[in-house]
């Protein structure tokens, strides 16, 4: 009663729905989901006892034999519970509370979503089902920016961030600030750590929902084997004459494979969704805080630095940040992964496996040379557009030059 209460409450005065509601209706669902299988069970064997006591007595049985209340009970209460989450699950979008913020807060659907919206990004359906229309233009894009993405919030918590490592770094190394440093041997505070420490509450539970996804989604592999061998001795027992196994049996391993693969599929959106954000808001930090650093670059750091380096900061090595996110969760999810996988080879193949990861262990030394050298073409392409970029700027800030010496074989041969 009293969350149905603050349900009610909710709707009145948030702008969205709350997620500690959220969960509990989910548990109390499937707490109820569980006392029911068990109470099932004992329902039985009340009948059958109930059954042979009739037999033998006339007179009715006393009040504390009645086994029916408790499942009522738990009917009742699931179908409350059951039915509030399906309010509660609803999108919400046309609440006063929520016109009135959207009007004065300027708040995105983002904002204004459930948990359930954002679990299903359900939030976008809209301009989804618009774009599967027409062409969307600026006007359609009329939804504003979540504030956690926003470039000035992420440049905030980045750039504090810095400055405090920074400060640690000159207080743990005096002779750097004096200019005496050995740029060997004291490289700086560390711009991957500043990231990592950034958004560290928001790694954490990403880190935890891609284990949970990618260790679900070996759950229907493990649960596999047991409905073919459930398959297998129902067959028999029918061909046999004996009983056999009971159907429920069955279905809850099904159902076990099926809630397997769901979770699994949900846990790893949430984690690829929280993983695109945090490499969004990394890369507008990063970016305002190289713009920020081009302002203020002294006339002989400028000179160090040209126009093209500074482009390819933004534009390219700030980019990087949003696919190197991504990858992240790999660093947990790789060594589980590869254990789990030749744990359930080695029950099924035995130590036949070894010929599997012995092609691994080979293919392993020529993917790592693939990779150093596409890096290395990568940054090879980089510096040729740093020159092109130069060498442009050049030229048009001595277009004047370059047309009255006629210079432009010696330009065309440059380029």
């Amino acid at each position: 009663m009293t969350a149905l209460n603050l349900n009610s409450k909710e709707h009145r005065y948030e702008i969205r729905s709350s997620d500690y509601l959220f969960i509990y209706y989910v548990v109390a669902l499937l707490g109820c989901a569980l006392s029911l299988f068990i109470l099932q069970d004992e329902l039985v064997i009340f009948n059958d006892s109930a059954a042979q006591d009739l037999e033998t007595r006339l007179d009715p049985p006393p009040v504390s034999d009645y086994k029916m209340d408790p499942l009522r009970f738990l009917l009742l209460f699931g179908g409350s519970v059951g039915l509030a989450f399906f309010f509660e699950m609803l999108p919400r979008g046309c609440t006063r509370v929520q016109r009135e913020s959207c009007e004065k807060e300027n708040l995105s659907s983002y904002d204004q979503a459930n948990l359930f919206s954002r679990l299903t990004f359900h939030y976008s359906q809209q301009m989804m089902s618009l774009g599967a229309r027409k062409t969307l233009t600026p006007v359609d894009l009329k939804d504003p920016t979540p504030e956690e993405l926003k470039t000035h919030v992420n440049y905030d918590i980045v750039s504090k961030t810095w400055e405090r490592r920074v400060v640690r770094y000159y207080r743990r190394h005096p002779n750097a600030k004096s200019g005496t440093k050995n740029d060997k041997s004291l490289a700086g505070p560390s711009l991957i750590l500043t990231v990592l420490d950034s958004y560290k509450w928001h790694i954490f539970p990403t880190m935890l929902l891609r284990l949970l996804s990618f260790a679900l989604m070996y759950v229907p592999i493990f649960l596999f084997s047991y409905l073919l061998k459930f398959f297998t001795d129902y067959g028999e027992a029918i061909k046999n004459g004996t009983p056999p196994p009971a159907v429920i049996d069955g279905l809850l391993i099904s159902v076990g494979i099926f809630l397997g693969n769901v979770f699994s599929a949900l846990f790893l959106s949430m984690s690829s969704n929280d993983c695109t954000f945090m490499g969004i808001e990394a890369r507008a930090a990063l970016v305002a805080m190289i713009y920020r650093k081009s302002l203020k670059l002294s006339p002989s750091a400028r000179s160090k630095s040209t126009l093209g380096e500074i482009s390819n900061h933004m534009a390219v090595d700030a980019e990087i940040w949003m696919q190197a996110v991504n990858q992240l969760p790999l660093l947990l999810t790789i060594p589980l992964e590869i254990s789990i996988s030749i744990f359930l080879l080695y029950r099924l193949l035995g130590w036949s496996l070894i010929a599997g990861l012995a092609v691994f262990a080979i293919i392993t030394p020529f993917q790592t040379k693939l990779g150093k050298s596409l890096f290395t073409h990568q940054r090879g392409k980089l510096k040729v557009m740093d020159s092109r970029l130069r060498l442009m700027t050049e030229v048009l800030s001595n277009i004047k030059i370059v047309k009255l010496q006629a210079w432009y074989d010696t330009i065309c041969h440059r380029c």
